[in-house]
């Protein structure tokens, strides 16, 4: 049976999309971000350099194959005379090809035996809060540290450029390249104020400048793109590092505020001021069920989506054994595959597309849970709502690669054969991964039996042999069991999120409620500035008004002078508050107004007061 040769073409489109975009042109935007370059042209050109080395080291490596395959087609036609095979251009492509999608199959393999595993183990231990609290307090102290280095790199970093920027003159060659280095320097400063206030405390500290030469004149351009390109992956380990930070502690926060509301029976309602805000209408009507839901209905309903998905997954490895009884003679006509049972069992066509595509979703969702657990040092991690390009760019190329090949994998473990006449078949199978068969046993071997790695990942992933050979070689991120309550890295873990709460609902204080959740993703943009300010003059950006106590006493003050520290208590005396601020004044040689003078005019202050009610508000970040 002939496939339709409209599909035919279709598949072909998609296929040859696919490839193009895994192995060309994903590669070179995912370079093009992180160049370093200041111009475009330069950028792509050095993208496209970065990606042709990388080719040139697969073509080398490929030609050291292909010289071994010749050898070894001149050997069987020499030993087998009667079965010789002709090397041909369409030979060689079609095997470079089935290498490509068996890439592919490695990437399968390893996603899809994690996460039948990892699905209903996570909706399994996510349906305990108080673990799942626990689990946050022991990533709190690994966090904080990776963040504290990152933090220091980038510093690093940034006194390199303040070095480069106080070196270089209009009159040096490199002035220009500099000054766009300083952009970046800028706008990574505008992104976290909290830098420019590190930058001042460490301005004694000794920065590295090995980047640079001992004589500023040799400054080259290759110096300016080391150092800029250096400058953007620091900026983005460490911007990705903080929001994970940040959303840490607000999932710890309002976890913390569910629990409570669980115990306490009487209110009946799940207060937390961190949580997104809701209109009071709808609050009223759902704060009650939700309590209900939280309380009783939670945890049981995710410990079923545990148990149902468990199914799911032993049907999942008992397919991949299917497709092996297809080469034995006396189980070749039978249909041992539940899969293709349940598609066999159904008459209509619509309700069998139906059925793939739910079936192609649950494994699809099993694929992305994985890959969005995995972390690959700081190259590939997926930060919930916080992706950055590069690692959202890694992403595309890893589900270009695996979905073919899922998509192909679905269609043996529904018992799909060559003679079955389905197109995409024709396209995937047939000619690009069965091009391995004229290895004999090993491509045989590697087509049909790889798939059953799947199931080793799977026993490995049950077991947690991972983890347990990190927590051997005492690897510090593999040594949570959640049965340890006294666990030294949990209580300090407790500690620090203690601090940061404290700290969090004292700046809560002064905050509207409705302006919570959006300030709380921009906790860091906000380290140097007050809770609530207000411009008393839109010319003169560095003057501020603090509202304090009961009275409005306005004074001016200087963001850039405000020096707060994060794990200290706000300093409320008037002596503290007159002497810094008269040091504020005089450095500015302006006179202090008097608040007595303002309190006396009740106008004013009303006035005030509203302009402090319709005012943006934002509080600063925790650590």
């Amino acid at each position: 049976m002939k496939p339709d040769p409209a599909l035919v073409t279709m598949w072909r489109v998609i296929y040859w999309t696919l490839q193009v975009l895994s192995w060309i042109l994903l590669p070179i935007f995912q370079s093009y971000l992180y160049t370093g370059e200041f111009l475009a042209i330069f950028r792509w050109l050095r993208a496209i350099l970065d990606n042709l080395i990388t080719y040139s080291i697969m073509l080398l490596v490929g030609g050291l194959g292909l010289g071994g395959f010749c050898i070894y087609i001149a050997i069987s036609n020499a030993n087998d005379p009667a079965n010789a095979q002709i090397i041909s251009l369409d030979l060689i492509a079609g095997l470079g090809l089935s290498l490509s999608n068996i890439y592919g199959l490695v990437l399968l393999v390893g996603f899809i035996g994690y996460g039948i595993i990892a699905v209903p183990r996570y909706l399994w231990e996510t349906s305990n809060d108080e673990r799942q609290l626990q689990l946050y307090e022991f990533t709190t102290p690994t966090i904080v540290e990776e963040l504290e280095e990152l933090e220091n790199e980038l510093l690093d970093y940034l006194g390199v450029c303040k070095i480069l920027e106080r070196k270089v003159d209009s009159t040096h060659k490199q002035f220009k390249n500099v000054e766009r280095i300083m952009m970046t320097v800028e706008e990574v400063i505008r992104d976290h104020p909290q830098l420019n206030k590190a930058i001042r405390r460490s301005t004694s500290r000794d920065v590295d400048d090995g980047l640079l030469p001992k004589n500023i004149e040799d400054l080259s351009r290759s110096d300016c793109v080391k150092i800029h390109r250096l400058l953007q992956k620091a900026i983005r380990e460490f911007s990705s590092k903080q929001y994970q930070w940040k959303h840490l502690q607000k999932k710890a926060f309002i976890l913390q505020d569910v629990i409570h509301s669980k115990e306490n029976s009487s209110d009946m309602k799940v207060a937390s001021p961190f949580r997104s805000p809701r209109p009071k209408v709808v609050q009223t009507i759902i704060e009650k069920p939700e309590w209900i839901y939280v309380k009783y209905l939670r945890s049981l309903l995710l410990k079923l989506l545990a148990l149902a998905f468990v199914p799911f997954g032993l049907i999942i490895m008992w397919c991949e054994f299917t497709p092996l009884f297809k080469n034995i003679y006396a189980t070749k006509r039978l249909s041992l595959s539940i899969l293709e049972l349940i598609i066999m069992s159904m008459r209509d066509r619509f309700a069998i597309q139906i059925v793939a595509l739910l079936i192609l979703g649950l494994i699809l969702v099993t694929l992305l849970f994985a890959m969005y657990r995995v972390r690959i040092l700081y190259l590939f991690q997926m930060v919930p709502h916080h992706t950055d390009s590069y690692t959202l760019f890694y992403t595309a190329l890893l589900l270009c690669r695996a979905i073919p090949t899922m998509c192909f994998n679905f269609l043996q473990m529904v018992g799909v054969d060559p003679d079955d006449g389905v197109a995409y078949f024709a396209i995937y199978g047939a000619l690009r991964v069965d091009g391995l068969r004229i290895f004999g046993l090993l491509g045989g071997f590697i087509v049909d039996y790889f798939p059953l790695l799947i199931i080793v990942v799977a026993f490995i992933t049950m077991f947690k042999l991972i983890e347990r050979c990190g927590t051997l070689c005492n690897i510090q991120r593999f040594s949570y069991t959640g049965s340890n309550m006294s666990d030294e890295t949990i209580l300090e873990g407790r500690e620090i999120l203690h601090r940061a709460r404290a700290k969090k609902l004292r700046q809560l204080q002064n905050v509207s409620a409705e302006k919570i959740s959006s300030s709380f993703d921009k906790l860091e943009e906000n380290d140097l500035r007050s809770a609530v300010n207000i411009s008393l003059d839109e010319n003169e950006d560095f003057e501020t008004r603090i509202e304090i106590d009961d009275n409005i006493k306005l004074v001016e003050v200087n963001e850039d002078n405000y020096d707060y520290d994060d794990f200290s208590e706000p300093q409320e005396t008037k002596s503290s508050h007159k002497s810094r601020l008269d040091r504020v004044y005089e450095k500015h040689g302006r006179e202090r107004p008097n608040p007595n003078d303002y309190s006396k005019n009740t106008s004013f202050t009303d006035t005030i007061k509203n302009k402090l009610k319709s005012a943006k508000k934002n509080f600063d970040s925790v650590l």
